[in-house]
């Protein structure tokens, strides 16, 4: 399982692997919502609509659906390629 948490100002943000691990409110509660491929049952956590769960499931790699519950807006970020190469 890969967890992680990071403190920026006054802010937390945690992330998993698996989004079943995760505690309500973290589902619930925050305003911004970046969500990468979810499969059933996991993206039943983040929504009821029907088709915000079809394309949860089919989220290419690197694509994301950003949910803004403060004013209902819903759309898809692609991010980078970013390959971190670390030698020893």
């Amino acid at each position: 399982m890969l967890v992680f948490i990071l403190f920026k100002l006054s802010s937390l943000k945690i992330g998993d692997q698996s989004p079943a691990r995760l505690f309500d409110d973290v589902a619930s509660q925050p305003s911004i919502k970046i969500l990468f491929r979810q499969d059933h049952p996991n993206n039943l956590l983040f929504s009821e609509d029907h088709y915000e769960l079809l394309i949860l499931t089919e989220l290419s790699n690197r694509l994301a659906l950003v949910i803004n519950g403060a004013t209902g807006e819903k759309y898809l970020i692609k991010t980078i390629d970013y390959n971190l190469n670390i030698e020893n």
